[in-house]
């Protein structure tokens, strides 16, 4: 929606329309968290969240854990070892180090230069698929593949977050690299979708001209552009 908005297919002012699509959506997800903040439950487990150390044997053990590892990894080598857990190796302390926490252990296993290294790959796979789709003539095309490499900025964001300590979110697959059938699958879907939208994006344009709504021309496409007239029907 906001590459529509900023893409004027809908023949409004681009700020207004930003703001108040953004300030409606942030304003129905906080609703149910604001009306949950009396529930003592509820402000404890954000406590936690936010300092894990409150229950570090609890529900922080994750969250303290992931600290501690982080504390103890090196630039480049393995981390070094954590006292008061005699011989159990980092694997054996973090719950699901092969899915969900796999980048807090490759952290603490080989040094912080994998983070910088997954940060600097993914960074560049994103840049160039947004340029590639600045070049899609096709809307289809166009929404497609910004929707796809949204979908995998979203999950690497979150992913990153959660393994660097901050669960306020349940972590997402990395893509590519966590383990894991179902997200394997789909994020290899996606990909493959994003490479049929490359293959010809570049080179099918959309007709213009084609497929006005009605004959007061209240929703017209015009050269990729839909554009929903509201001035001279609703404001007089």
């Amino acid at each position: 929606m906001t590459a529509a908005v900023e893409k004027g297919w809908f023949n409004v002012r681009k700020l207004l329309a930003i703001l108040i699509m953004y300030i409606s959506t942030a304003a129905v997800l906080s609703t149910p968290f604001i009306m949950k903040m009396g529930n003592g439950y509820v402000l404890r487990r954000m406590q936690i969240i936010f300092n894990p150390s409150l229950d570090p044997t609890g529900s922080g053990y994750i969250g303290s854990m992931i600290q501690r590892l982080l504390s103890h990894s090196q630039f480049i080598g393995q981390g070094l070892p954590i006292s008061g857990y005699g011989e159990y190796s980092a694997i054996k302390l973090l719950p699901a180090a092969n899915t969900d926490f796999l980048l807090t252990y490759l952290i603490y296993r080989f040094g912080w230069i994998v983070l910088i290294g997954i940060i600097a790959i993914f960074s560049a796979f994103t840049m160039r698929v947004i340029l590639l789709c600045k070049k899609q003539k096709s809307v289809l095309g166009f929404l497609v593949s910004l929707a796809i490499i949204s979908t995998f900025a979203v999950q690497c964001i979150v992913y990153i977050a959660s393994n660097l300590g901050f669960l306020l979110l349940f972590p997402l697959s990395l893509p590519i690299i966590s383990y894991g059938g179902r997200a394997l699958v789909t994020n290899m879907c996606l990909i493959g979708f994003l490479l049929s939208v490359f293959r010809t994006g570049d080179l099918v344009k959309d007709k213009a001209g084609v497929g006005v709504a009605n004959s007061s021309h209240f929703i017209q496409y015009d050269n990729g552009q839909i554009i929903i007239n509201l001035k001279d029907h609703f404001i007089k």
